[in-house]
């Protein structure tokens, strides 16, 4: 620190404040305009040093010291480059426009009669590249004009920053909070912010309008509680304009007239854009929603000219809440998000259409909620955590919500809601969703579709038969195709017979990929005759039987979003085209690199191949892949025309033509507009499975619409031997389990080859977010007999590849593992590895290894080695996530908890194998919980310590607590160890526990307890007790038994 010049001081935001001794012009390329003098007063950053990798805030301050505003809009720059070096040493920047343009920075005079900040600036998040190089780096800052050349108006160096791997992560720091008294007043500020605004009044709120500015104010009259409009910048919106590659923001920042209309307020505002003689129109239509509670907000944009409307702000930074006030925004990404306002540096995102669950958000201060929702498929939430200061923010961070429209006209609704939590929210919502039509039970749906009831209890299993990779793709680098038949369909009908016969599971569900004419994920849409290499028509037809013989339910796996130009059906016609002109690409699948089919066209398809395949197999369910996690896109073909409206309701005449031929349809996705078509929605619980400690789950869509159709993880996201965390999320949420099982008719194989070796990492160093060094240890056991290759995966739950990979790392050891001796300990080197780009980024990544050899027939076979390991052979050694700008290498919990639910000892599956074990404890838990359930919405919800590990959820009388944490957790006199639970209701209750109702369970035990004739536990005249594993004793409603694998109790 000893080389900056100048003194670091505490600001009272709690931001490190550069003043400078001297101030350095490092240009002479300085240029003014008339009457504009910015200054930059100081400097703040947030930290002194930061990773390399991580990121820091800078924030500069400015200040007019001139006659009048800028004559242009310019922007900011921010250069860190080397100590001793110039604008051509640049290491990194963040180059911006500041939230308040340069041509509104007014005066010190001009604004003596008007509240405001006379200081200028935005905070900004500077990301450090991971390859930086630790060293010092001086702040080069200052403003310039983007479209005159990059001329500057003011160019200084200031400070300088310490990129160290020393320095303290991000995420450790906070602000300095509010005073008390500040946040008071600011609140009082907040609250007299638009004295001259038009009112409209209810006796439940007050919506004023500023028609000097365009912002407004909404007013809770019951809790007395404000939520207003953009608290940097007076306006109530933007309008961003392109025309070829110009670019332009209009801002609707106050109203030509302000009208009264019935009983709500129409208000008109001319955009003019320079140079255009045709200006836009904009008007807003304010009104109270159909039931009195709340504001109904209408906009209409007409648009005369040939500039092309980006999007445009429905919302623009509404509805505030901060730190001191204890405030959250709700995101409804799949299940859902909780986005709090007390942590984390300034960030903008954007969560597109494609990406909500459900078409609203929620905003929650001081226990206060506001509800806002929408009904346009085109429009986008914007969540913003900021720094910004401002007379009206009552806190340090603050956090408001966008709204970003496509579409010529939208409706937006706010509405207070008296339940102040995330749980309040989402019960108002359900509301909503039944009068938009989006809402039908599961009671409804059973009415009018009674083969509903066989998924009722009924676990999934799925299948992908027959796969076909052609060179190039993901799974096949080489040049020819690579052909692997991983189930006939005799193969499926045989592990059918055995689940219901050995392990007693009354229902399931058979979920069948790969069975098409060329295989999974090939040659779509073109799908009839069954694969042959599979047993063809007649084969599949045999399964169909077997599956409804034994009480289960068949779905065949499908793809209408995908074509290729291998298929017999590919042309031009079809496919979607952009607005360019050009085929819109889909995935790079086994089959090669797909074209999307417009989806009008997936109607035709459909109306073609469903009605055979239905009367040539006769299964009951239908599944169709990737139909709900796409977008709403146009298509520009001239044949067939479509905009993001169409595209909706043509998706949803194509789930109606399946439902015509297959009574029960799963869909991949969530989207609340397909809540009526389906039966359940693959992928949702993979967002809660996947486990990122950056996200706060909440689960919005299951108190919404929970009762209308199941939530299951995605395709590839199956429950495993060592997925004991995974277990208990699904009996959070009361899910179906999904397994992981082997190829085949899996329970008959014969044990693969063994290596009696144990594998662990004995050295991890990271090299910052993308690149490490990892160095496995090898602890032998006995005498080897095979040279093997190891492979080291990298998985990702949500990753489309085979065994979830992202990507791998295969090597021959240094030294042939034959020659390893017993009792000792192999190192196999040191090996330096990088994430690529676009590989699930995010993390976080579980690292699994294993050991492949030759098998005698030319190909090779993964071998068994000395240590628990998942289907597919492979040991878990850690999960990698980034942190402070850093890769961090988590150790497993033990192999013995991870595998907690294939435990058997001393009950009912004590004879079979770890899979079956499996299988059949989390059926007998999950299958009666889900038939209790099934039909009725989540009630309730709440994480039990900070760390989020122990979660309760309520179904109305079913009560469920789970513990995910390293610490037994005790409630109401039962003791949950890790990976414990309880359920508990009238007529069924479940627990893995230490202690339950008195009784001890050294290790812990496992039972079920299940009234067969619907009667209260405590009467019930025939309760069957299941016992998993542990100690035989439990406690009945009125005396102890002894139950070894089942028995059904009388009195």
């Amino acid at each position: 620190m000893d080389s900056h010049p100048g003194n670091w001081t505490l600001a009272i935001c709690g931001l490190l404040t550069w003043t400078p001794a001297c101030s350095n012009s490092a240009s002479p390329a300085q240029v003014s305009t008339a009457g504009f003098a910015p200054q930059l007063i100081e400097l703040e950053l947030n930290q002194a040093a930061v990773r390399p990798g991580d990121a820091f805030m800078v924030r500069p301050r400015f200040r007019n010291a001139g006659t009048d505003v800028d004559e242009v809009n310019s922007s900011v720059f921010l250069h860190f480059e080397g100590i001793g070096g110039d604008c051509e040493t640049i290491a990194f920047q963040a180059d911006h426009d500041p939230l308040v343009p340069t041509s509104r920075w007014l005066v010190d005079d001009q604004m003596s009669d008007k509240p405001g900040p006379y200081e200028y600036g935005t905070p900004q998040v500077v990301h450090v590249p991971a390859a930086c190089e630790p060293g010092t780096y001086r702040i080069h800052v200052g403003l310039f004009d983007r479209a005159g050349g990059g001329l500057r108006l003011l160019d200084e160096v200031r400070g300088a920053v310490d990129v160290s791997w020393d320095a303290p992560p991000s995420e450790d720091w906070d602000p300095k909070p509010l005073p008390d008294e500040e946040h008071l007043r600011r609140r009082l500020a907040l609250a007299e912010r638009f004295p001259n605004a038009v009112e409209l009044s209810t006796d439940n709120w007050t919506f004023g309008l500023d028609q000097a500015s365009g912002g407004f104010l909404f007013t809770d009259r019951k809790t007395d509680t404000h939520w207003g409009s953009n608290p940097f910048s007076d306006r109530w919106g933007l309008v961003r304009l392109a025309r070829g590659e110009e670019i332009m923001e209009v801002a609707v920042d106050g109203f030509d007239e302000i009208a009264r209309l019935g009983s709500g307020l129409r208000a008109r505002r001319v955009l003019t854009i320079p140079g255009e003689e045709r200006p836009l129109h904009f008007t807003l239509t304010v009104s109270p929603t159909a039931d009195g509670k709340g504001v109904r907000l209408e906009s209409d944009l007409d648009n005369p000219t040939d500039w092309q409307v980006q999007h445009w702000t429905g919302l623009d930074r509404a509805f505030t809440t901060t730190d001191s006030e204890e405030g959250y925004v709700l995101v409804p990404r799949w299940l859902g998000e909780l986005l709090p306002t007390d942590r984390g540096l300034p960030v903008g995102r954007l969560w597109g259409a494609n990406e909500l669950a459900m078409e609203m958000t929620g905003v929650v201060k001081d226990g206060q909620a506001l509800l806002v929702t929408w009904d346009a498929p085109e429009m986008s939430l914007v969540t913003h955590l900021s720094l910004n200061d401002s007379p009206v923010v009552p806190g340090r961070r603050s956090q408001s919500v966008s709204l970003w429209a496509t579409g010529p006209d939208h409706k937006v609704e706010i509405k207070p809601v008296a339940r102040g939590d995330y749980i309040g929210l989402a019960q108002a919502y359900r509301e909503v969703a039944k009068q938009r039509g989006h809402h039908r039970s599961w009671s409804q749906k059973r009415s009018a579709r009674p083969e509903l009831e066989l998924m009722e209890g009924a676990p999934q299993f799925r299948f992908t038969a027959l796969q076909r990779r052609k060179p190039g793709t993901p799974d096949n680098l080489g040049s020819t195709t690579q052909e692997h038949l991983a189930y006939s369909f005799e193969d499926i009908a045989r592990c059918a017979e055995h689940w219901r016969r050995t392990l007693g599971i009354e229902r399931a569900q058979l979920i069948v990929a790969g069975w098409n004419r060329a295989g999974y994920d090939n040659e779509h849409p073109d799908i009839l005759p069954a694969a042959a290499q599979a047993g063809g028509n007649l084969g599949l037809k045999q399964l169909a039987d077997t599956a409804a013989k034994l009480g289960y339910t068949l779905f065949l796996h499908d793809n209408y979003q995908d074509i290729y130009r291998s298929s017999p059906s590919w042309s031009e016609a079809v496919v979607n085209l952009d607005e360019n002109g050009a085929p819109r690409l889909g995935g790079l699948w086994d089959g090669g690199q797909s074209e999307r089919l417009c989806t009008l066209k997936q109607v035709e398809f459909a109306r073609r191949n469903l009605p055979q395949v239905a009367n040539t197999f006769s299964n009951p369910g239908y599944f169709l892949d990737t139909t709900l996690t796409t977008r709403l896109e146009p298509c520009s073909s001239p044949e067939h025309p479509m905009d993001m409206r169409a595209d909706r309701a043509a998706r949803l005449e194509l789930f109606e033509t399946a439902r015509a031929s297959f009574p029960l349809l799963g869909l991949e996705g969530v989207r609340e507009w397909a809540v009526p078509s389906a039966a359940f929605f693959e992928g949702a619980l993979s967002q809660k499975t996947v486990h990122n400690p950056d996200w706060i789950i909440v689960p919005l869509f299951p108190l919404v619409y929970g009762d209308c159709l199941g939530l299951s993880p995605i395709q590839s996201d199956t429950i495993g031997l060592e997925d004991a965390v995974e277990v208990l999320d699904h009996i959070s949420y009361a899910q179906l389990p999904s397994f992981s099982f082997g190829e085949g008719a899996y329970f008959e194989h014969t044990p693969t080859p063994s290596l009696a070796v144990r594998p662990r990492i004995s050295r991890f160093e990271a090299h910052g977010d993308n690149e490490f060094t990892m160095e496995l240890a090898w602890t032998v056991a006995a005498d080897l007999q095979h040279d093997a290759q190891i492979f080291v995966h990298f998985t990702h739950p949500r990753s489309a590849r085979l065994e979830g990979l992202v990507f791998q790392d295969d090597f021959l050891p240094p030294q042939p593992s034959s020659s390893w001796r017993p009792g000792t300990t192999v190192l196999t080197g040191a090996r330096r590895l990088r994430f690529e780009p676009g590989l699930w980024h995010a993390g976080p990544w579980e690292v699994r290894a294993g050991c492949v050899a030759n098998d005698g027939d030319g190909g090779v076979t993964r071998l068994n080695l000395d240590f628990p390991a998942d289907d597919g052979q492979r040991v878990l050694l850690g999960t990698l996530h980034r942190e402070g700008g850093l890769l961090h290498l988590e150790a497993p919990l033990p192999a013995s908890d991870r595998r907690v639910f294939t435990r058997a000892d001393g009950g009912w599956a004590a004879a079979l194998k770890p899979t079956d074990r499996l299988i059949k404890n989390v059926s007998e838990i999950l299958g009666p919980l889900h038939r209790l359930v099934v039909g009725t919405p989540m009630t309730d919800h709440r994480y039990l310590t900070l760390d989020r590990s122990v979660e309760r959820t309520r179904f109305g009388a079913v009560n469920i607590t789970v513990n995910r944490g390293a610490t037994p957790y005790s409630i109401d006199g039962t003791t949950l160890p890790p990976f414990g639970f309880l359920v508990t209701s009238p007529t069924f209750i479940a627990f893995h526990a230490t202690e339950f109702g008195g009784l001890a369970y050294p290790g812990g035990a496992l039972f079920t307890l299940r009234s067969l004739d619907d009667q209260p536990l405590t009467t019930s005249k025939r309760l069957r007790v299941y016992h998993g594993f542990g100690p035989t004793e439990v406690r009945l409603p009125e005396r102890v038994v002894t139950v070894e694998r089942e028995a059904v109790i009388r009195p």
